[in-house]
């Protein structure tokens, strides 16, 4: 616990509908390429559980540089689709990022991969959001295109003393 003094009354409180107040609409469905800046595992609500918290954020992609996308990976959890998804998300997600083994999840932080953003629709109560549904290396992006078969040099014209 941090000691900290601080008086409400004496401040103006932030107003949900208030212009300053950011709404964010998710970004287009399509390929990023991204980094994870933060991790960390938390507990389940129901506590029965752990999931990985990653944010990811988008590092070239225009107007939606910089944006961030949450991912929630239930590492531990009763129902064993939910884990077995989780394991298979972190697998992509390790070799996206060319990491074997973990030891810590900030071995994953700001190295670049490729991630497929999809939209989720609103339900429960919440808006719609971004999704992350695969996980690519970055270099694989890049290696496709410079590893392209070369185009074949036109042969060389004759000179006119060439007969």
């Amino acid at each position: 616990m941090a000691a900290f003094s601080f008086n409400a009354v004496q401040h103006e409180a932030t107003d949900i509908g208030a212009p300053t107040a950011k709404k964010y609409s998710p970004i287009p469905e399509g390929d990023y390429q991204a980094v994870i800046t933060d991790s960390e595992k938390r507990k389940t609500k129901a506590g029965d559980g752990e999931y990985l918290l990653l944010t990811f954020e988008i590092i070239s992609g225009g107007q939606y540089e910089g944006r961030r996308i949450w991912v929630r990976l239930n590492v531990k959890n009763k129902s064993p689709k939910a884990e077995e998804i989780a394991k298979r998300d972190l697998a992509s997600i390790l070799r996206a990022t060319n990491v074997e083994q973990m030891q810590d999840t900030e071995e994953l932080h700001m190295k670049p991969m490729i991630v497929s953003v999809v939209i989720k629709p609103a339900s429960g109560g919440f808006d719609e959001s971004n999704d992350i549904r695969a996980y690519k290396g970055a270099a694989v992006e890049v290696a496709t295109t410079e590893t392209a078969a070369p185009v074949a040099a036109e042969p060389a014209a004759k000179k006119p003393w060439d007969l």
